[in-house]
């Protein structure tokens, strides 16, 4: 499907091959994909190399996103865009069960399903992604599925203190601290790190193509270039200030792992005994 669209720009949404456009008369070409196999990824490599003027951007969610760097990095396409699975539309529909972004009442089963979808990925109460997102993501990472090795990190945490909260201000009160520790989650980590509520007062981030904090070679490079680099254990820990800054603290653990691992189960277990660690510990911690 061709949609000509302003400023010179060619979307062409469910792309499967090469198709011919006038390349002269366009700027920017945008792709977008129903799912990734050989096929489109050969599909996609020849539309490229046959394109002699536009620029060609592929839109990816969060589960295709490697194979959006993936093809970055061979030159098949000159960027790729994060397209959020939690489009504004629906986090409309979740504030507003009345709200004119429901389903399409007259429309396709698919047509419906499709709009759905995302619901059943997002946490209603803070809008992140929510367990089940979680483990999908780890599946489409598995080293079977992707044919590299990953390294990955897991930040796994809860809020110090949240049912002496409740009890003392109210759950209105405990809902607002867990949406406001979602907000703080957004402006701290990353696009491409992916956060979700995973439970109750429990939240994870998924971190990826950050360097290990042992490949920075020796203490004093860790010291004097600790603000620049971005290891999972930094980034955790401006989350752990902007966190601080609200007066609330968080106790937690970071694991790291590859993606041979299919399943979130794989990792929690390791996750949870730190985390508890640091709950014993004091609380206000970050375990790794």
């Amino acid at each position: 499907m061709l949609n000509e669209h302003a400023n010179n720009t060619l979307f062409i949404a469910d792309f499967r091959g090469a198709e011919n456009i006038a390349s002269d008369r366009y700027t920017n070409v945008v792709l977008q994909v129903s799912s990734f196999n050989s096929a489109v990824v050969a599909a996609i490599k020849a539309f490229k190399s046959a394109q002699t003027y536009p620029a060609v951007t592929l839109l990816v969610n969060y589960c295709d996103i490697l194979f959006g760097k993936k093809l970055l990095k061979a030159g098949c396409i000159d960027n790729y865009l994060l397209l959020p699975l939690s489009k504004p539309e629906f986090q409309s529909a979740l504030a507003d069960p009345l709200s004119p972004q429901r389903p399409p009442q007259n429309g396709t089963l698919e047509q419906q399903i499709r709009h759905l979808e995302p619901l059943a990925y997002t946490d209603s109460l803070t809008g992140l992604y929510n367990r089940c997102f979680a483990d999908i993501f780890l599946q489409r990472l598995s080293k079977s599925i992707f044919g590299a090795e990953l390294s990955l990190s897991l930040l796994l945490f809860d809020i110090d203190g949240l049912k002496n909260y409740n009890d003392t201000y109210g759950h209105p009160a405990g809902d607002k601290l867990l949406i406001n520790t979602a907000e703080a989650m957004r402006k701290s980590f990353r696009p491409q790190d992916l956060i979700a509520r995973i439970g109750g007062d429990e939240f994870a981030v998924i971190l990826w193509d950050t360097p290990a904090e042992s490949e920075v070679k020796t203490p004093s490079e860790r010291r004097n270039s600790s603000h620049l680099i971005q290891t999972p254990e930094n980034i955790a820990a401006r989350f752990q200030t902007v966190m601080a800054a609200g007066k609330t603290t968080i106790s937690g653990s970071m694991i790291h792992f590859t993606n041979n691992v299919s399943k979130l189960n794989d990792i929690l277990d390791d996750a949870d005994k730190k985390l508890y660690e640091a709950k014993r510990a004091g609380k206000n911690i970050i375990l790794k």
